[in-house]
């Protein structure tokens, strides 16, 4: 036994020169771990897509491009609508930032703010147009 562990030790003193010499690198090959895959951007869009919920890929197909005139319109509306959006949040909050209860008039749209029996806010916005109306609460129910 004492010869057996003499002569384990002896090899082991002999091998730890030869194993500190050699480095062991770990290189994934999954692209999704950080491997160099020649394929890795396509696996990783696959991945993507095959994730995104928002689109379908008939939505996408049937999309049509937008002319510079009509992405020139939706951005005058954005702005314009923003503008209106500005001016009337000066009326809608007081000075010390809480909703006012009323009703406030946004061109085409009416905003009504009304306090509900349990304390919370209830906003009722109309298009005057269409008739559509849309009503969230704040606060309490």
């Amino acid at each position: 036994m004492k010869r057996f562990l003499q002569t384990a030790s002896l090899t082991i003193l002999l091998s730890s020169p030869l194993c500190a010499l050699a480095d062991l690198v770990y290189s994934p090959a999954n692209p999704a771990f950080g491997g160099n895959n020649p394929n890795a951007a396509a696996v990783n869009l696959n991945n993507a897509q095959s994730q995104d919920s928002t689109r379908s890929a008939d939505s996408i197909a049937r999309r049509t491009p937008r002319t510079a005139r009509e992405q020139f319109e939706q951005q005058l509306q954005r702005t314009i609508l923003s503008q209106i959006s500005r001016a009337l949040r000066a009326e809608i909050f007081d000075q010390d930032g809480l909703l006012q209860e009323g009703t406030f008039d946004a061109g085409d749209f009416t905003i009504d703010i009304i306090e509900a029996d349990d304390g919370g806010l209830e906003i009722i916005t109309t298009d005057l147009i269409t008739g559509d109306s849309t009503r969230f609460r704040i606060g309490q129910r």
